[in-house]
């Protein structure tokens, strides 16, 4: 059963949300996509390739990483498979972006 409203759709109030979603916060948007491209020389951080590209989140969207720039890496395919399932490679990529980005870059596995 549908619930009563004593007013029209038109005429409900709309509530705005006060914070975005979080599924939001990690989205990447095309400027930062540009950015990170630019900053990446266009090719994968870990082996030079050119082709089949992806964005890497740093820090895991789900362990609260962000869309912005200095969460994010250019990596081939081949690189982003291998990076989610080697700590080795994961601890590689932090250290490029303590590099690249030392003010805003802090370590997501002390939590």
């Amino acid at each position: 059963m549908m619930p009563f409203h004593p007013y029209p759709k038109s005429e409900q109030v709309r509530h705005k949300r006060r914070t975005p979603k979080r599924k939001e916060k990690g989205r990447i948007k095309p400027q930062t996509y540009r950015a990170v491209f630019d900053r990446d020389g266009g090719k994968c951080v870990l082996c030079g390739r050119t082709d089949g590209l992806e964005m890497h989140h740093v820090i895991y969207r789900s362990r609260g990483g962000t869309g912005e720039e200095h969460n994010l890496v250019l990596l081939c395919k081949k690189d982003h498979m291998a990076a989610h399932a080697n700590r080795e490679i994961r601890k590689q990529l932090e250290e490029y972006m303590k590099r690249l980005y030392p003010d805003k870059w802090e370590d997501p596995w002390k939590a």
